[in-house]
């Protein structure tokens, strides 16, 4: 695990509220997992302060305890990378004894860090928490406060309808594997039929006012006509566009559960035009983990899928996600204008 400390590329990055730093610890716990789509066990995330911004953020696994000087220089030296004047230390790992709700756990990696910022000129506090599930214990390195995570909708990055935070990033990396391999395969056949029939003209208005039904009602596809009927929608370049335009405009998180539910349920290629739909959500709400994992999904199903490919350069890239969003947004205004979607009700949240 420890490996990783020396490489900075390895270290994942994502984009952050800027005022993350200063939330009340039971909030900031679960606002990361909302903002990274699972929760944390065993990690350290380093947030790295400059005057009142949170400017970059630091993921790795806890190192073993003969690596806490390496993993402390890195923590310290990054923050010299980043012009910081502060590090928030998150540490998130089981506690020594399940009655001792202290931070004992890992004060040695917290003090050998303390040292290293103390030489880099670089203020450091610290926190640490046994999980960040709602409910968890937390406690402060530097004074006697602790308390309990809050429920994720306490967090000011949640969006009502968004897909998890799920329990582990393995659970993350599965959400898009199809539900039902056999009815998936049925649909396979299905779409395959309605293609060959003569009748694969597609009614862009009528598609798409059942898509609209379905996101007002919080609706997921109940028949293998509806899905047959999205399936070939969706392989209409317009109609993608037209519903990539709208996403990008409705309320953060409301249509994640429709597009995650078509791309666990069509067949390839089909899905992969779901996906890309889910994956344009997640990177709206800068959720890198479910962004990347959409991706993949998407050029597994259709390995040239061009909109996929720009995704996956950008998902590396957090501080092009606004350019990417801008541009999206312009690629699909003409499908937009020419039919004529009704507009979103106001987005109450915030990209």
């Amino acid at each position: 695990m420890s490996e990783r400390f020396p490489n900075h590329a390895e270290a994942t990055e994502s984009r952050m509220r800027p005022d993350i730093h200063s939330l009340a610890p039971a909030q900031l716990l679960c606002t990361l997992a909302v903002t990274e789509g699972h929760h944390l066990h065993s990690d350290i995330r380093a947030l790295y302060v400059r005057g009142a911004r949170t400017v970059a953020a630091l993921h790795e696994a806890i190192p073993f305890a003969h690596d806490y000087r390496l993993a402390a220089q890195t923590i310290a030296r990054r923050a010299s990378t980043e012009h910081a004047d502060q590090i928030l230390l998150v540490i998130v790992g089981p506690q020594l004894a399940d009655a001792d709700p202290t931070p004992a756990t890992h004060r040695a990696l917290v003090e050998v860090t303390g040292q290293e910022c103390q030489h880099a000129s670089v203020g450091l506090r610290a926190l640490w928490c046994a999980n960040t599930t709602p409910g968890a214990t937390w406690a402060s390195y530097d004074t006697d406060a602790q308390g309990t995570v809050a429920p994720i909708e306490q967090s000011p990055e949640f969006t009502p309808g968004q897909v998890g935070p799920f329990a582990h990033l393995a659970d993350l990396r599965h959400a898009t594997h199809e539900d039902d391999p056999e009815h998936t395969a049925r649909l396979g056949a299905l779409i395959d039929d309605h293609l060959t029939s003569g009748e694969a003209d597609t009614d862009p208005p009528a598609i798409l006012a059942r898509v609209q039904h379905m996101l007002d009602g919080h609706q997921t596809p109940d028949t293998d006509e509806c899905l047959v009927d999205l399936a070939v929608g969706l392989g209409d370049y317009l109609i993608r566009d037209a519903l990539i335009h709208h996403t990008l405009r409705r309320p953060l998180g409301r249509s994640e559960a429709l597009w995650l539910a078509l791309t666990r349920t069509l067949p390839a290629p089909e899905r992969a035009d779901a996906a890309v739909l889910l994956a344009i959500s997640a990177l709206r709400r800068a959720n890198r983990a479910l962004c990347d994992t959409a991706v993949n999904t998407t050029l597994t199903a259709a390995p040239s899928h061009p909109l996929a490919m720009l995704l996956r350069d950008a998902c590396d890239q957090p501080d092009t996600w606004p350019r990417v969003i801008a541009s999206l947004h312009g690629m699909t205004e003409a499908a937009h204008q020419h039919l004529s979607l009704p507009a979103p009700p106001p987005d109450e949240s915030h990209d």
